[in-house]
């Protein structure tokens, strides 16, 4: 865990929170064609006001696409800005597969200073 601070006239001011990444429970095997929503949310340990948080993922097996709903398909290794603290991503294969997500893609949250991956 990496914390930064600022001083300012003697006080000290926290710049980054420790967050977790809550996801709700998703189907095990996926058609190709099939889409299968996925959902988030940041929970964050404090409330920083100008924290942003971002998400990119790496698919490194199997093809498909990942979609931001109501947002932009992910590029494989681009950040993307989240509007949200809680956000639902669309998962389609291209070929029949089962998820099982520690070898399919892994998808990383970060806010302004650090990560946090969710596989």
């Amino acid at each position: 865990m990496f914390l930064s601070y600022t001083c300012c006239r003697g006080r000290l001011y926290q710049q980054s929170y420790p967050f977790t990444v809550e996801v709700m429970p998703y189907a095990d095997k996926i058609a190709k064609g099939q889409t299968i929503e996925l959902r988030f949310e940041i929970k964050p340990e404090g409330n920083y006001s100008n924290t942003l948080y971002t998400i990119r993922y790496f698919q490194y097996d199997g093809e498909g696409s990942l979609k931001l709903v109501d947002g932009p398909v992910l590029v494989n290794n681009d950040r993307v800005l989240l509007e949200s603290k809680t956000f639902r991503l669309n998962y389609t294969p291209n070929q029949p597969m089962p998820i099982n997500s520690s070898w399919l893609w892994k998808t990383y949250v970060m806010d302004n200073i650090h990560p946090l991956m969710w596989r």
